[in-house]
C-alpha cells in the first residue's frame, strides 16, 4: 500500500521548485541549484497538496516524514544533488535549455516514487549498484567481480519532436556501468611444444608450455548510456487517453580483455580514450643452443602478453508507444518497457578468440644469454619473431580449449544473475513514461 501511495502521488515540479525557494528567472539559476535530499522530500511534502486529494497526500507525507527521521544510510541534510542535469553534472531532470520560460517547463507533475529513486540514485552515484564479490565456479575457475554505475538515471522533460539539426526537443540519456570480470582459470594449461626449429642447423629454438599454469583472464566492459528521444505525443486518441511514442536505443557493450588501470576511477573519458594495455596471458620456456645442439646458450622463460578488443556492434534504435491515461493511477498502467536484446559477454569473447582476435606479443625481457653477445644472435631472434604466427597459432588452439566451458559460466552462472540481482542487464534500456499531459498546444512529457 505505502509503494502504491508512492508510485500513485504526483508531485509538481514547479510547485517543488516554488518550495524550495529557487529562482525560476532563468536557466542559469536552476542549473546551479545545488539542494540537499533532507530539503528536496521536505519540498516534496509541501507540493503534494497541490496535486493530490487529501487521503493521498496524507499517507505519502507520512511515509516521506518517516524518511527524514531515520537513522542510518545516507545523511538527507549533507548529501546534496543538482536540480537539472547537464552534459558537465549529475542532476535530477533534464529539461528543454532552449524554453524561454522555467516555469512552464517545469509546470508538471512526476511520481513522488520517481522523484525519490532518482533522487537516491542521483545522490549516491559515486556508488551505485557498486559491487566486489568473489564467486568460485569450481572445478574450472575463480572469478572476482566488481561493478560501478558511471552515471545514473534521469526525468527528462520537454515537448516531441526534433529540432531542424535533427536533435530531439526531449531526450534522456543515462545508465552507463563498468564491470570487471578477474578470472583465474583453475584448469592448468597442458605442457607441449609451441615450436620447434632449427636454422640451418647450426641453431636449434625450442618453446615449450610447462604445465601447471593458471590463466589469469582480465574482462572490463562498459555499457554505455541508453538513449531515450520522445518522438510524438498524440492526444485523445481513445477518450481521455494519450499515445506517447518514445525512440529507445539500448547501451553499447564495449568489451577488453586486459588491463585498464584507470577504468573505474575516471568519470569523463570516453572508452576508446582509457588506457589499455596488454595481460600476462601465459609463460612458455625457450632452449636455444647452437652448434648442432651441443652449446646451450639459453633456458628461460618468455612471456606471452595478449590483449582483445571487441568490436563494437551499431545499436538499434526501437519505437515504444505508451498509452497514458490521465484519470487512471499510474502504478495501474502498464508504463514501463525494457528495450534490447541480452548480450552475452563469454560467447562473444571466446568467439572473438577463436577468430582470431587474440593480439598476442613476446615478451623476452626474461631472457638471459650465458655469455654471448646479444648481436650475435640476431638472426636467431629474427627467426622467433618470424614465427611468431605459429606461438599464436598454438596458443590459440590452448587458450581456447581451456577457456571455452569457463567462458560459457560466465554467462549462464556468473553474468546473468549476478547482474540481474544488482538490476542491471548487458544490452537492454529500461525506459519509463512518468506522466503526460495534453492541454491545448500545450504537451509536457515526463
Amino acid at each position: 500500500i505505502d509503494y502504491t501511495g508512492l508510485a500513485d502521488a504526483k508531485v509538481n515540479l514547479l510547485g517543488l521548485a516554488e518550495a524550495l525557494d529557487l529562482g525560476l528567472g532563468s536557466y542559469d539559476e536552476l542549473i546551479a541549484a545545488n539542494i540537499s535530499l533532507s530539503d528536496l522530500i521536505t519540498a516534496a511534502i509541501t507540493a503534494l497538496p497541490q496535486s493530490n486529494d487529501s487521503a493521498t497526500t496524507t499517507l505519502v507525507a507520512e511515509l516521506l516524514q518517516g524518511l527524514l527521521s531515520l537513522d542510518g544510510g545516507l545523511d538527507l541534510d549533507r548529501t546534496t544533488i543538482n536540480l537539472l542535469k547537464t552534459a558537465k553534472q549529475a542532476g535530477l531532470i533534464t529539461v528543454d535549455l532552449d524554453t524561454k520560460n522555467p516555469r512552464s517547463a517545469l509546470n508538471g507533475d512526476i511520481s513522488a516514487l520517481n522523484l525519490l529513486l532518482v533522487s537516491l540514485q542521483v545522490a549516491n552515484s559515486d556508488a551505485g549498484a557498486a559491487a566486489e564479490l568473489e564467486l568460485p565456479l569450481n572445478p574450472l575457475a575463480n572469478v572476482k567481480v566488481k561493478t560501478t554505475v558511471i552515471e545514473p538515471p534521469s526525468i527528462a522533460i520537454g515537448p516531441p519532436g526534433y529540432y531542424p539539426g535533427g536533435k530531439a526537443r526531449t531526450s534522456a540519456h543515462t545508465g552507463q556501468v563498468r564491470l570487471f570480470l578477474d578470472a583465474k582459470v583453475l584448469t592448468p594449461a597442458a605442457g607441449g611444444d609451441l615450436l620447434n626449429f632449427s636454422l640451418l642447423g647450426l641453431a636449434s629454438v625450442k618453446l615449450s608450455l610447462p604445465a601447471g599454469q593458471l590463466i589469469n583472464l582480465p574482462i572490463y566492459a562498459e555499457v554505455a548510456s541508453g538513449d531515450g528521444e520522445l518522438e510524438t505525443v498524440a492526444c485523445k486518441v481513445d477518450g481521455a487517453k494519450h499515445d506517447v511514442t518514445i525512440g529507445v536505443t539500448p547501451g553499447l557493450a564495449h568489451v577488453f580483455v586486459g588491463k585498464m588501470p584507470t577504468a573505474f576511477t575516471n568519470r569523463d573519458t570516453k572508452w576508446s580514450d582509457l588506457a589499455k594495455e596488454r595481460f600476462d596471458l601465459l609463460s612458455v620456456k625457450a632452449e636455444v643452443k647452437l652448434l648442432f645442439g651441443l652449446l646451450p646458450v639459453v633456458d628461460a622463460p618468455i612471456g606471452l602478453k595478449a590483449k582483445v578488443d571487441l568490436p563494437v556492434s551499431q545499436p538499434t534504435r526501437t519505437s515504444t508507444t505508451f498509452r497514458f491515461d490521465p484519470q487512471t493511477p499510474v502504478a495501474k498502467q502498464n508504463l514501463l518497457a525494457s528495450v534490447g536484446s541480452e548480450q552475452h559477454l563469454g560467447a562473444a569473447i571466446a568467439g572473438a578468440i577463436k577468430g582470431g582476435a587474440l593480439d598476442v606479443e613476446l615478451d623476452t625481457s626474461g631472457l638471459k644469454i650465458l655469455g654471448l653477445d646479444a648481436s650475435g644472435l640476431s638472426q636467431l631472434v629474427d627467426g622467433l619473431v618470424n614465427r611468431l604466427a605459429a606461438i599464436v597459432k598454438g596458443v590459440l588452439s590452448l587458450v581456447g580449449a581451456v577457456l571455452d566451458p569457463v567462458l560459457s559460466l560466465l554467462d549462464g552462472a556468473v553474468l546473468g544473475p549476478l547482474l540481474r540481482t544488482l538490476g542491471l542487464q548487458l544490452g537492454f534500456a529500461d525506459v519509463q513514461l512518468l506522466s503526460a499531459s495534453c492541454d491545448g498546444g500545450a504537451k509536457l512529457v515526463y
